[in-house]
């Protein structure tokens, strides 16, 4: 019963994700709200409401949430990251690259933390080191946009079909590869418009 639970929480978790992205903040606000009533630990949902706060401009909520995601997994590079920028935004230099420099510790490719050094480092003056950081954030992002877009591929070739639907494989396995290489080419040519 309590994997079917996790399950559950993890769909509607990803549910809120996508509701992200979507720009429906509200809608995502909900539902993380929702899974901490039952998983009260669940750090993907502090995280994330920490990322809605921060986008409506409420640093404190936001921090309050990145420091309970952080205490449940205080390994987790990306909360780090959340965390640092905060940070970063209230000009605490200090607590800004604290948080930075243990998150690259753990992942060295995450391009979030990447762009923050970046950032950082642009803010106190070394555009040396603003540079380095800046490249290597665009070279990770666009390796794990990559790999993303081959499971999310794989994902969705690999349903259960019956018969006919298989015979139709083919013809969308064909039409998912022209769209993600459109996709890719219209990244690659966003982040050339952005240098």
């Amino acid at each position: 019963m309590e994997g079917s639970v996790n399950k559950k929480i993890e769909e509607r978790y990803k549910d809120g994700v996508t509701l992200m992205n979507i720009g429906k903040n509200k809608d995502a606000h909900e539902i993380f709200h929702q899974i901490l009533e039952e998983e009260p630990e669940h750090s993907g949902s502090l995280n994330k409401l920490g990322v809605i706060y921060t986008k409506v401009n409420k640093m404190e909520k936001a921090k309050d949430f990145f420091k309970k995601a952080k205490k449940i997994q205080p390994d987790n590079s990306q909360v780090l990251t959340n965390l640092a920028n905060i940070y970063l935004l209230e000009k605490n230099w200090e607590q800004a690259k604290q948080y930075f420099d243990k998150a690259y510790e753990i992942d060295e490719e995450n391009p979030n933390t990447l762009e923050g050094l970046s950032i950082y480092y642009k803010k106190i003056g070394d555009i040396e080191l603003s540079l380095k950081y800046y490249k290597l954030g665009q070279k990770f992002q666009g390796d794990r946009l990559k790999k993303k877009m081959k499971r999310d591929e794989q994902e969705y070739l690999d349903f259960d079909l019956s018969d006919d639907e298989q015979s139709k494989n083919e013809n969308k396995k064909s039409t998912l590869k022209t769209i993600v290489l459109t996709i890719l080419v219209l990244i690659i040519i966003g982040l050339l418009l952005t240098r």
